[in-house]
C-alpha cells in the first residue's frame, strides 16, 4: 500500500477484509479511505460495520468509527445524524475539540446560530489557540447580527493564521454591515492577494477605485 494514495489503500483493506471480515481495524481504516475518495456513504457502512461488531464494549475503533459517521454525514448534510455520531463520540471524550467543531459547523449550516455558538464557544473553553474554532464562532456572531462580536472572532482567527482567506471574506462582511468601508475593503483587498477571487464582484461595489 502506497502511503496518501486512498485508491490503493481501499483495495488492499478490500482484500484483508475479505479474509476477515469483522477486523475492526481494517474496516475503520477503509472508512477513512472511502471518505477521503468523497464515498461518504461508504465511510458511513463501513463505521456502521464497526460499531455492530461487539456493542457491549467501546473501544478505540469504535470512537474513530463514530467521528467517521459524524464527518460523513456532515457532508452528506444529513446534520441531525452527524450530531447523534459526534455527540455520542462526546460521552468517550469530551476534551477533542473537533467533535464541537464538526457539530458547530452543523448548527451554521442549518442556521441555527445560538445553537452553533454554545458548540464554538465550548471548543475554545477547551482549545483557545484553534483558528477554526474562532472563525465558527465568528459566524455565529455574524449570523446573531452581533456584528462587533464577530469582527473580534475573526481578528483572533487572523491572528492565529494571517493567511487565512475566509476570515478576512467573513470580517469585511461584518464590517460591511457596521458601516466600516474602509475596513471591508481592506479586508476584500486581502482576500484577493490571498487567492480568494469571488470576491471581486462585491469589492467593486463598495469600494473606491
Amino acid at each position: 500500500m502506497r502511503a496518501g494514495n486512498p485508491q490503493e489503500a481501499l483495495h488492499q483493506f478490500d482484500l484483508a477484509l475479505r479474509q476477515q471480515p469483522r477486523r475492526e481495524k481494517a474496516l475503520v481504516l477503509r472508512s477513512k479511505a472511502r471518505y477521503q475518495l468523497r464515498d461518504y456513504q461508504g465511510a458511513i457502512a463501513d463505521a456502521q460495520q464497526v460499531l455492530a461488531i461487539n456493542p457491549d464494549k467501546f473501544t478505540g475503533d469504535d470512537y474513530n468509527a463514530l467521528w467517521d459517521i459524524g464527518i460523513a454525514s456532515n457532508n452528506l448534510r444529513q446534520f441531525t445524524q452527524a450530531r447523534q455520531y459526534l455527540n455520542q463520540a462526546k460521552q468517550a471524550d469530551s476534551t477533542d475539540v473537533r467533535l464541537y467543531q464538526n457539530v458547530g459547523y452543523s448548527y451554521l449550516e442549518e442556521q441555527n446560530y445560538p445553537a452553533a455558538l454554545a458548540e464554538y464557544t465550548t471548543a475554545l473553553r477547551i482549545d483557545s489557540t484553534t483558528k477554526t474554532s474562532y472563525y465558527g464562532l465568528g459566524r455565529a456572531y455574524y449570523g446573531l447580527r452581533r456584528y462587533s462580536e464577530a469582527i473580534r472572532a475573526f481578528d483572533q482567527a487572523i491572528k492565529l493564521d494571517p493567511a487565512y482567506p475566509t476570515a478576512y471574506e467573513n470580517r469585511a462582511a461584518a464590517k460591511y454591515q457596521l458601516q466600516d468601508l474602509a475596513g471591508c475593503c481592506a479586508d476584500l483587498q486581502r482576500c484577493q492577494e490571498l487567492g480568494l477571487t469571488h470576491v471581486a464582484d462585491f469589492q467593486k461595489q463598495v469600494c473606491p477605485n
